[in-house]
């Protein structure tokens, strides 16, 4: 299959993913929190789904800044928010 940037799309299943997370200490509640983040296609549903987890917050509000900025600029028409794409940590190895 391949990805937006021409390569191999070599996303694991969501079942692969639970498990590491449950790997990592996750309790489930809290895998089911980070695999909902995937269903994320807007900053309203950002600060809708996420908003009341303290952590999370400051970075929702940057993020709404950086997208007002965007704005601003006449670009926020070429940003799309998907926080399904993630890249992997062998990546940076």
């Amino acid at each position: 299959m391949q990805g937006r940037g021409g390569g191999v799309d070599e996303r694991q299943p969501p079942e692969v993913s639970r498990e590491k997370l449950e790997g990592a200490g996750l309790v489930p509640r809290q895998v089911e929190q980070v695999m909902a983040l995937a269903d994320v296609s807007s900053l309203a549903d950002l600060e809708r789904d996420f908003g009341h987890v303290e952590g999370a917050r400051s970075a929702i509000a940057q993020f709404g800044t950086y997208l007002s900025h965007l704005h601003a600029l006449g670009l926020d028409a070429w940003v799309d928010l998907d926080l399904s794409i993630v890249r992997g940590l062998a990546y940076y190895t």
